[in-house]
This record gives C-alpha cells, structure tokens and sequence, in this order.
C-alpha cells in the first residue's frame, strides 16, 4: 500500500512539474513587463506601480484569458490576454 502510494505521488509530481513548466513564457512575458512597468516611474512619477498591482492583473489575466484547446492555445491566451491588460491600465494611469 505504502509503495503504491508513493509510486502515485511520483508520477503526480511529475505531471505537476510538466504543467509548471509550460507556463515559463507566461512567468517571462510577466517578469519583462513588470521591470518595464516599474521603469516608466523614470519617465514620469504618474507611473508607479506595486507589486500588488501588477500580481492582481496577473491573477485577473488567469481568472479571465480563454482557456483554449489545448496547453499552448491557453499559454497564448494568457500572454495576450496580461499583455493587453498592462497595456490598457498603464494608458489609463
């Protein structure tokens, strides 16, 4: 039983790591755009941002994106989807 249970929590860590992973150009895409986010307060004290900020929309981008067919559809669901929502809240200011 004991064995078992531990060949199943094997297999079930590598199916998570597999699905972590596939999200690595959307933490990317996330990662560029907050440094760049947090630049523009250089330009103009208008455009400062928290983290807390910036995390809400990436929560929003998941909660909302179209999940698509398939795991590189969702993947470019999400990266057009938080792309455009920085966008659209950084113009607004």
């Amino acid at each position: 039983v004991i064995n078992q249970a531990v060949t199943e929590a094997a297999v079930t860590e590598r199916e998570i790591d597999e699905v972590r992973k596939s999200y690595k150009d959307y933490a990317f895409r996330a990662s560029l755009l907050f440094f760049c986010v947090s630049e523009l307060e250089l330009i103009d004290p208008m455009y400062q941002f928290s983290l807390q900020w910036f995390q809400q929309l990436a929560v929003m981008g998941i909660t909302n994106s179209e999940n698509g067919d398939n795991r590189k559809t969702r993947l470019e669901n999400l990266i057009s989807y938080f792309t455009y929502s920085i966008y659209q809240s950084v113009c607004r200011g």
